[in-house]
């Protein structure tokens, strides 16, 4: 995984944003170009890489490779990964950045195919997957296989809808009315329970209905 692979898939989740009425903003998936300009990075990660990481990994499974280094660290993050990927990672580094071992991780697997980008303070780990929303979206067969990791202390909720709904590459709604932070830490769970705990996390709890397959998310 190069770093022009991190910017393309970081671009695939950028979202079409348009008005719908008065209460609504709309949020489309589309397909990208190659030249996209390159995302912000996460503000704590300048200061993750100074501390170095030392890793001794042997057929070791993909995501508890993740959970090591993760659990480390003091940031909010979104791991999204597929159950059935079954990868597993090799490699020795010594006193790399964070950045480096994450890397090392992520390029180490070829059949999770997962990649890594940045949504304002969040990191977040997703697989790399291009082309045409999920017919099914958040109740597709293939995100039924997602596992999600996440620990978020005070992120802002649209956010973390983006991520979620935006890794199964849906269309959907969003009210206006819908703001607010969450805190919320969970270990790979399926992803439609995550999205439930999402919703219920804000303040005012949020619901989710379905047409025209669109997704609208709005206030209980």
């Amino acid at each position: 995984m190069n770093r022009q692979s991190e910017l393309l898939y970081a671009a695939a989740l950028c979202l079409i944003v348009s008005g719908i009425g008065s209460s609504h903003v709309a949020f489309t998936y589309r397909e990208v170009a190659q030249d996209v300009q390159k995302p912000a990075r996460i503000k704590d990660l300048t200061k993750l890489n100074d501390t170095k990481v030392t890793m001794n990994l042997a057929d070791t499974p993909i995501r508890k490779a993740l959970n090591d280094l993760l659990n480390e660290i003091n940031i909010n993050y979104c791991v999204i990964s597929d159950a059935t990927a079954g990868s597993t990672v090799t490699f020795s580094v010594k006193d790399v950045p964070f950045e480096g071992a994450l890397v090392s991780i992520l390029r180490g697997s070829r059949r999770s195919n997962l990649t890594y980008s940045t949504l304002t303070d969040i990191l977040v780990i997703i697989p790399q997957q291009f082309g045409p929303p999920m017919p099914g979206g958040v109740e597709d067969e293939g995100a039924g296989n997602l596992r999600v990791k996440m620990k978020l202390e005070n992120a802002d909720i649209r956010y973390v809808i983006k991520i979620l709904i935006g890794s199964v590459r849906a269309n959907y709604t969003l009210d206006q009315r819908v703001m607010g932070n969450i805190s919320i830490s969970c270990d790979s769970i399926p992803y439609s329970e995550a999205l439930d705990k999402v919703l219920k996390a804000n303040k005012v709890p949020l619901k989710m209905s379905k047409e025209d397959n669109v997704y609208r998310i709005e206030p209980m």
